[in-house]
């Protein structure tokens, strides 16, 4: 118990060390999150009817994600998860990114462009902002994007709020960011529950509560690295804006075209990102052949993934799965996680899932400043400072979130 309260402080800690404005941080909105994430554990931990409750949610996701599929597969066939005209070999490599993920972006973007024309999205902002501004004190569009990435993906929850996007506040914006890379999006979490299967029991509810754990997370850390401040930032948001479309086929036509846009430059930054750490590996493999920058991010995270609650003799092999999963993906460590599950107690396990459920990662940071700078180029060199802090956020985030699950199983 000591070891993860430990933990809790130390992870805090560190954003600390890294705060853009010590002076200015709220002790009052860091104990408020603490205490929300241990509510949010108690509650749907100890009543499993309550996670229960959130279901109806991750289905809608869920949904979107099924007609996005059959859509895809029309266009792409079994690159989309279509009847292969063959028998796979490989079967568990026939998930393709590019085909499987990032049609959700176009489709996600033009039913938001859709929502914000009907005035739908306008509604839920304000009434969100006006419930949270009396208690966390955050903006409605702030609040409604961070509650999205619960179920939606890096992109697709800001998507929601893309018109408040322009003039959201530097620290608005890096909480949203940071949510973003704390969480995982719904329609890949029955992805990873059925790697999970056998490894945890009820890998689904689990990977659902990780994510809302790790929200109220996300937003004190980044509120401690880049605290709100009265004069710098607003929590005024303009919950009336008009809608920038003409009709409602105006609205999806736009919707497209910007999702497109951000495909693109997903595209793009992924194949760089990828390259570079693959360079990076060959580069450290020459130099000794066991070294990788996965193996030096488990090595350096090892003290951390202890803090979690998790054992000194198992946090190496946790820490490297941490290392995969911030090198590469989380998806990748969850496979790896699957492998090895047998060398981990029950306890570990469970903490371990907690740990590794965020999209954190070097990959998601060009897939964010790829998408959204095609939405606010003006903010671009802006938005690449964020997301690249937000790796500390985001993970820290995920790390608390473990942490409390290793105090309260």
């Amino acid at each position: 118990m000591l070891q993860s309260i430990l933990g809790l402080i130390v992870f805090v800690g560190i954003a600390t060390a890294f705060s853009k404005d010590r002076k200015n941080i709220s002790w009052r909105f860091v104990a408020i999150g603490i205490s929300m994430q241990f509510l949010v554990a108690t509650l749907l931990l100890k009543f499993p009817f309550i996670s229960h409750g959130f279901s109806f949610l991750n289905k809608g996701v869920i949904l979107i994600q099924g007609v996005t599929d059959r859509s895809s597969q029309f266009l792409f066939g079994y690159l989309s998860g279509g009847a292969a005209p063959f028998a796979m070999a490989s079967p568990e490599n026939g998930f393709i990114v590019a085909f499987r993920v990032l049609p959700l972006i176009v489709v996600v973007s033009a039913i938001s462009a859709l929502l914000f024309h009907w005035r739908i999205i306008p509604i839920i902002v304000g009434l969100l902002g006006r419930t949270l501004q009396k208690t966390l004190k955050l903006s409605g569009d702030l609040s409604l994007g961070s509650a999205a990435t619960v179920f939606f993906g890096t992109i697709e929850a800001p998507l929601l709020i893309r018109s408040y996007l322009r003039t959201m506040s530097r620290a608005d914006l890096f909480a949203l960011i940071s949510c973003s890379m704390a969480t995982v999006s719904g329609s890949v979490m029955v992805l990873y529950s059925s790697v999970l299967t056998g490894v945890i029991p009820n890998p689904l509810t689990h990977l659902l509560v990780a994510s809302i754990m790790s929200v109220p997370a996300a937003l004190l850390l980044a509120r401690v690295l880049i605290p709100q401040t009265s004069s710098g930032d607003s929590h005024d948001s303009n919950y009336n804006l008009k809608s920038p479309y003409s009709s409602s086929f105006d609205a999806i036509s736009k919707g497209i075209s910007e999702g497109m846009n951000m495909v693109l430059g997903i595209i793009g930054t992924i194949l760089v990102f990828f390259a570079l750490i693959y360079l990076a590996n060959e580069v450290l493999g020459a130099i000794y052949p066991a070294l990788s920058l996965e193996s030096l991010a488990g090595t350096i995270l090892r003290p951390l993934m202890w803090l979690t609650g998790i054992s000194w003799e198992e946090s190496h092999a946790a820490g490297k799965l941490m290392g995969t999963k911030i090198i590469l993906n989380e998806f990748v460590a969850y496979l790896e996680f699957s492998k090895l599950g047998t060398s981990f107690s029950e306890h570990s396990k469970l903490v371990l899932s907690y740990a590794l459920c965020g999209f954190a990662n070097l990959g998601s940071v060009g897939i964010i400043v790829g998408g959204l700078s095609s939405i606010i180029p003006e903010r671009k060199s802006e938005l690449t400072s964020l997301t690249v802090l937000s790796l500390l956020s985001g993970n820290l985030a995920t790390l608390m979130t473990a942490a409390v699950v290793g105090l309260l199983s």
